[in-house]
């Protein structure tokens, strides 16, 4: 074995690893969510309606929610802000009106 081929096979084994610790975390993210999709959920900012959701942080995986943002009727606001604004996991005050306090893994 030469010496490039040595740093190419490193180089897959760190690719392979990464994959799988990505995958490990975005397993634990899934396991404690406590959102679905189409729950109304409320951060210190603003409230929106959950219609995607994507695996965020290191080292502790949480959730990032976008959707729509809504009025303190709860009606869509007229003027969606475009990028729209996420709400993280660990920011959550309210989910479908419930108090809710995120509990970082120790």
């Amino acid at each position: 074995m030469t010496y490039p081929e040595l740093r190419d096979k490193c180089i897959e084994l760190q690719r392979d690893c990464t994959e799988k610790q990505n995958e490990l975390r975005r397993q634990y993210a899934a396991e404690h969510n406590p959102v679905k999709v189409g729950d109304i959920i409320t951060d210190h900012y603003h409230t929106i309606r959950v219609e995607n959701m994507s695996m965020y942080g290191h080292p502790v995986p949480y959730v990032r929610y976008t959707g729509i943002e809504l009025t303190k009727q709860g009606e869509p606001k007229k003027r969606q802000p475009i990028p729209r604004n996420p709400v993280y996991q660990c920011d959550i005050r309210t989910i479908n009106g419930e108090s809710y306090k995120w509990k970082e893994a120790t």
